[in-house]
């Protein structure tokens, strides 16, 4: 899907003291799932890690093993590393619209399921995240589930240790006036989101104050979800690779260089030949904006 494409790191104008080289796809994982979930509840097996740059992916098998009709199934998998250290979170939704206590005007996302999974069924999912680690994930363990049945009865699980990077909710578009540097363009940033779910650039990989002051305007356009952990919103960092293309294309080139420090996402700003100054964003290969959701 991507080609690649070698790029010095002076026609990028990244700076080498901030990436490293690209070997992500590299990251082809059979992974194990520690999990409290009963096993006369429900069953994650057989999960498959890979990575489809610029989002990675995580497919495996959900089995019904209890006795009662499953209409939702909410869960956090925290991919860990050799060491246990944490990488990332990706989040599983996957839901039968007009179940009990789910408002039927909730927004589209995640895994819609035509009807409830029954007893014994097992259905194969997959889910996506526009997070990437530097390193592959050795295993995953779930730090959050919750389970809703048709009966409205559920089975609920929260670790101490359950968390959620922040992330975007509504940037689907870019105002790019008055941009300091040419295009095409690659800079390494990183953001604070704090509890408000609004973004302050804290680095940024060149020098400039400018450079800095242009893109704070840019993800001001923005809406955030603010980190959480255990439930509850804190500050938290986002590691961004910015690539800012001259023209729209049906395949754009795999980075060369990455952030040093994970995880981290790519966020590609595309032109359109609507508005000169309104680019679209694309945050891990996706448009993500709140305004898809409203009826």
């Amino acid at each position: 899907m991507y080609r690649v494409t070698t790029f010095a790191c002076a026609l990028l104008l990244v700076s080498c003291l901030y990436a490293k080289p690209v070997s992500l796809n590299d990251c082809d994982s059979r992974l194990s799932l520690a999990s409290p979930l009963p096993r006369n509840v429900a069953e994650v097996s057989d999960l498959s890690y890979t990575v489809q740059l610029p989002a990675s992916r995580l497919e495996f098998s959900f089995k019904n093993n209890g006795t009662k009709a499953i209409v939702r199934v909410f869960m956090l998998i925290e991919l860990v590393d050799m060491q246990q250290q944490s990488l990332f979170t990706m989040t599983l939704h996957a839901y039968k619209r007009g179940a009990p206590g789910w408002p039927t005007d909730a927004p589209p996302s995640g895994i819609q399921l035509d009807r409830p999974l029954n007893s014994g069924e097992t259905e194969r999912w997959w889910i996506s995240s526009p997070l990437l680690a530097l390193s592959c994930p050795a295993s995953t363990r779930a730090t959050m589930i919750r389970i809703q049945f048709e009966d409205g009865s559920e089975y609920r699980y929260t670790s101490s240790e359950a968390r959620q990077q922040p992330q975007a909710i509504d940037a689907s578009h870019a105002d790019l006036r008055g941009m300091p540097l040419q295009r095409p363009l690659q800079l390494v940033a990183t953001l604070r989101i704090d509890t408000n779910g609004r973004a302050h650039v804290t680095h940024v990989d060149r020098v400039g104050a400018n450079i800095e002051k242009w893109l704070q305007g840019v993800v001001d356009q923005w809406e955030f979800l603010p980190q959480l952990e255990a439930g509850v919103p804190s500050s938290g960092d986002l590691n961004v690779l910015f690539r800012i293309h001259e023209s729209v294309s049906a395949h754009y080139p795999v980075p060369e260089f990455l952030p040093q420090t994970s995880p981290f996402e790519i966020i590609d700003v595309i032109p359109t030949k609507q508005n000169d100054h309104s680019w679209q964003v694309l945050i891990g290969g996706t448009v993500i904006s709140s305004k898809a959701f409203e009826k």
